[in-house]
């Protein structure tokens, strides 16, 4: 269900519609309003789209650090399952495993895509004018 949830940005006011908490849209908006306020203090004299934009490249950088925390312990993940996989063959011996279909066995072991991609907001945020 739809919401709207009132939100202050750099002095502007936004109404957000959302599937989302409003707690988790408010938290969103103050996590920026810090990284808003981070900007500014080193950039005393700066225009506040300057500031907006500076702290909007921070954020990003925080997403793609993430992800890539993310990728290493999917890899990670990945290594010790097949590794355990490895040890359960070799302990049983007669070949269970070996018997198990390949997608049974392995598919869970695969990538998905959709794991690189991080989403905030389950639907899209809009500006009402």
């Amino acid at each position: 269900m739809k919401r709207k949830v009132d939100v202050s940005l750099l002095g502007h006011r936004f109404t957000v519609k959302t599937d989302r908490d409003e707690a988790f849209v408010r938290g969103l908006a103050a996590h920026v309003c810090r990284r808003v306020d981070e900007v500014r203090r080193t950039m005393k004299s700066s225009a506040p789209e300057a500031v907006a934009l500076l702290a909007g490249l921070l954020i990003a950088e925080e997403l793609f650090e993430e992800r890539e925390r993310a990728a290493g312990n999917r890899a990670d993940v990945r290594r010790t399952t097949e590794a355990m996989i490895e040890k359960l063959s070799a302990a049983l011996g007669d070949g269970v495993l070996d018997r198990l279909s390949e997608p049974q066995a392995r598919g869970a072991l695969r990538d998905d895509e959709r794991d690189d991609e991080v989403a905030l907001v389950a639907a899209p945020l809009s500006r009402q004018v």
